[in-house]
């Protein structure tokens, strides 16, 4: 497989032929990841298959800040909050990236593709960390209901509240990973 930037995608008719199962997913790769991509909104990634006819899956990241809303998020953070800080203020930002789009081709799901995405964002999350010195505390993504379990097995855990124990029905999920989390993941496979 390949990995390749947006701009620089083999075919056109393979993000035509994309399909993961989420019509919204589908439209954002196939109508706005390029020109979200041309004008900075985010940077969105794609794994091709090696004969470059089809889109195994794609991401799209970007700049964002993590807010530690309430006293779930500051357990969350602790280690970042100076004593009690958070109850004085309504709202506390931290650097972090966003995973604002993540889909994997229907036919080749439950084929560890979604992981090997994954795994790639942590690699470049930690080139941006150490190598460029960019400031990120980890990284946030809001999931898809069908996703959670998915993202939970790769060590995200919920921002804001525990839905499990909540009774919510949410859109999407906020979820968040630690950096601490991701390098420990990537030392465990030998990656980073």
């Amino acid at each position: 497989m390949y990995r390749t930037h947006i701009s620089k995608i083999s075919s056109q008719e393979s993000l035509v032929k994309f399909d993961c199962g989420e019509p919204t997913v589908n439209r954002f790769l196939r109508e706005r990841a390029a020109w979200a991509d041309q004008l900075g909104q985010t940077s969105a990634t794609v794994l091709e298959a090696k004969d470059k006819r089809v889109v195994v899956g794609f991401y799209a990241l970007s700049a964002s800040i993590v807010e530690v809303q309430s006293a779930y998020d500051a357990q969350i953070f602790r280690n970042l909050l100076d004593d009690s800080s958070w109850l004085s203020q309504a709202v506390i930002p931290y650097p972090a990236i966003e995973i604002t789009w993540l889909g994997v081709e229907r036919s080749l799901q439950n084929q560890k593709n979604g992981t090997k995405l994954i795994l790639d964002i942590f690699e470049q999350v930690l080139i941006a960390r150490f190598k460029l010195n960019i400031g990120i505390i980890g990284i946030q993504v809001a999931a898809l209901p069908g996703a959670l379990e998915f993202y939970q097995q790769l060590g995200f855990e919920y921002l804001h509240a525990d839905y499990d124990t909540v009774p919510a029905i949410l859109e999407t999920y906020p979820m968040f990973i630690k950096i601490e989390v991701v390098i420990e993941i990537m030392k465990r496979l030998k990656l980073a």
